[in-house]
């Protein structure tokens, strides 16, 4: 091969390494997942793992409840902060989490919410969530298309809180940096409404 041959091999490859780091309008990184556990009694074992791999972060778990449960609420929540600035909420809401696991909801955000994570459990959660199942949680991923456009480079915290009536039963914390792509490429977008 002469230099010239060479030169149009190397552009290419840098070609083709740009647009697929670009297809995403944002890069999520997830830089901490954990389930704090309140009730101990009803939760049984639990786990949680990051794995990153190219430009996404996957997350991976398990849950096992001692007993059968119904009635549980979920409050979820996300902030963002940038240096020197104050913490914005995105969002704050609350859901049945029944309701959810039967996709009964109409919002998009909620619907790409179950598709990032209920799709990724090996059995398919219903309320009541059965006693010493393994609901394991396998390579989910945030979906940088549900996030709100012109979403400046921060960092995000989402906080997903379980209760059973009044009963505070666990927390999910997941928090990491969002990354908008220097040079996007258009890609559809999901409308979004909280």
């Amino acid at each position: 091969m002469d230099k010239m041959e060479l030169l149009r091999i190397w552009c290419c490859l840098v070609i083709i390494f740009v647009l697929s780091s670009a297809l995403a309008e944002y890069l999520v990184r997830v830089d901490q997942f954990n389930f704090e556990v309140e009730d101990r009694e009803l939760i049984v074992s639990q786990s949680t793992s990051i794995e990153q791999d190219g430009n996404r972060s996957y997350l991976s778990g398990h849950l096992i409840v001692g007993k059968p449960i119904n009635e549980i609420s979920m409050l979820a929540s996300m902030d963002i902060s940038r240096p020197s600035l104050p913490r914005v909420r995105l969002f704050a809401t609350k859901m049945d989490l029944c309701s959810f696991f039967n996709n009964d909801y109409k919002s998009k955000f909620v619907q790409q919410f179950y598709n990032r994570y209920v799709n990724f459990i090996n059995v398919r959660p219903r309320c009541p969530l059965q006693a010493n199942v393994n609901y394991s949680l396998q390579r989910s991923y945030i979906d940088e298309r549900i996030l709100p456009e012109l979403l400046p480079e921060c960092s995000y915290f989402l906080k997903l809180e379980f209760r059973n009536k009044t009963k505070h039963l666990a927390q999910v914390l997941i928090s990491g940096h969002i990354t908008p792509v220097a040079s996007k490429v258009p890609t559809p977008k999901f409308r979004v409404k909280f």
